[in-house]
């Protein structure tokens, strides 16, 4: 709902409205309208084939913005970027905590807004 959106940019940040997101028309956002608008693996992985290339990660870096290369986000080595991978590079905790406690101090939830956006503070979240 135009709700559950506002909601969501209030502490993640971001623009648009419902009518604008909705691909469909349906007046409700899909998981993939959803996908498209948060810049998830989904959105990133345009081919489908279950990673993310340097083709690809090139194409999200332009629209949702970014930095890396395949090279410093790929951990196994392989030459793409898994799903869990991806997670790490946009959001997950571990690209938050970067002391690795397991927790988020106020300092590293700035830092990351810093990089990925949002406008949640420690209380809100």
């Amino acid at each position: 709902s135009e709700g559950e959106l506002l909601s969501y940019q209030s502490v993640y940040g971001g623009s648009g409205s419902l009518d604008s997101l909705d691909g469909d028309g349906d007046g409700g956002l899909s998981e993939e309208e959803f996908d498209a608008y948060t810049g998830s693996f989904a959105s990133a992985d345009s081919d489908g084939g279950g990673s993310v290339s340097a083709g690809e990660l090139t194409g999200y870096q332009s629209t949702y913005g970014g930095n890396g290369s395949v090279g410093s986000i790929d951990r196994d080595g392989d030459g793409s970027i898994s799903a869990e991978e991806w997670d790490v590079y946009t959001g997950s905790m571990g690209s938050a905590d970067t002391d690795g406690d397991k927790n988020l101090s106020s300092g590293e939830l700035a830092s990351y807004q810093g990089v990925y956006g949002g406008s949640g503070s420690m209380e809100s979240i």
